[in-house]
């Protein structure tokens, strides 16, 4: 279906016809007629069939480059339905740790891009996410929204390549993306909320305490699961620094603490979750899965269309046709019609 956002631009079809119409009689009105004939001899046949029909060709031309013009701008767009989403009651917030301490490769590749996989794996899981809204919160020594829950998807998945490991600072303020991440939770609309803290567990900035953003969520009635990222020890771990552009590589001793991390989940009211290789992680998706399944009885279906502009496409051929009408006029014609 094809609407148009400006519609009164077709109002004035008619009128600008009119107007092409009287300039273009006006414009062949110039000069003086100047007979070819022999002097005093029998007038010349009519011009050719051929050169008629190329003058036709050149005025339909001019005039369908005029009317494409019009309806360029009146803004046509394309409205296609697709199929409807179900909207479950859920909100549900992830929050990822992007600190530098995330780029350590005891899982693999890193823990960063393990964490990055958890929530690209439950995005594109058809009994996970669909229906939720779906949002990602992410910090290092500072906080930052990353992408506020939504029903796209494909938006929340591309946001998550911005996150670096020291992208947001050289420290790990759990606390801090906790908290954000349930300001942004009290905000939405459904009637069911949560959140999935991806982490090293390595507290060590920001004003806010884990254990007091945790009991947080316990007081709103909001779900938390926490998922340990890693293992205790030395692990390799290579990054770009984003201050020096510097990549450092080396041997990092990780202080993770499954003790901490399911304190913070306890905290919350929630469960907790360690995941030191892809089997356990896959687990973890599991859990997150079912907490976000779709209640049928509780989902609403969404109206989406996908909206798709045809003014420039409109414009081209509108310049085109143009660029055909003045060709055969200059070139086939020689200017004279």
């Amino acid at each position: 279906m094809i609407v148009f956002e400006r519609p009164w631009f077709l109002a004035l079809v008619l009128p600008a016809l009119a107007l092409w119409l009287w300039l273009g009689r006006r414009g062949s009105r110039r000069g003086m007629p100047l007979p070819l004939d022999d002097w005093g001899g029998a007038p010349g046949p009519e011009a050719p069939w051929v050169w008629r029909l190329v003058l036709m060709a050149s005025t339909t031309l001019g005039l369908a480059a005029w009317l494409a013009t019009m309806l360029a701008a009146s803004a046509p767009v394309r409205v296609e339905r697709i199929p409807a989403r179900y909207r479950s009651e859920l909100d549900l917030m992830f929050v990822l740790d992007v600190s530098p301490s995330m780029a350590a490769m005891d899982l693999e590749p890193t823990r960063l891009d393990a964490a990055r996989q958890f929530v690209r794996a439950f995005l594109r899981s058809g009994d996970g996410a669909s229906g939720a809204s779906v949002g990602v919160a992410a910090f290092g020594a500072e906080a930052s929204l990353l992408c506020p829950p939504t029903v796209d998807y494909g938006t929340a998945d591309q946001l998550l390549d911005l996150m670096m490991p020291g992208a947001l600072g050289d420290g790990t303020a759990v606390g801090q993306g906790l908290a954000l991440a349930l300001r942004h939770l009290l905000a939405g609309s459904g009637s069911r909320k949560a959140a999935v803290l991806l982490t090293d567990g390595e507290d060590n900035a920001g004003r806010i305490h884990p254990l007091d953003a945790a009991a947080t969520y316990r007081r709103y009635g909001v779900g938390l699961i926490v998922v340990g990222l890693g293992s205790q020890g030395d692990a390799p771990i290579e990054y770009v620094d984003p201050d020096s552009g510097e990549t450092l590589k080396g041997s990092y001793r990780s202080a993770f603490s499954d003790a901490a991390l399911a304190a913070i989940a306890e905290a919350g009211g929630g469960r907790y979750q360690a995941a030191r290789d892809v089997r356990a992680l896959e687990a973890a998706i599991e859990d997150v899965g079912a907490l976000a399944g779709v209640d049928p009885g509780s989902a609403s279906a969404l109206p989406l269309a996908r909206r798709t502009s045809l003014a420039r496409p409109v414009m081209v051929l509108a310049l085109i046709l143009a660029a055909g009408s003045w060709l055969l006029r200059r070139l086939v014609l020689g200017g004279v019609a």
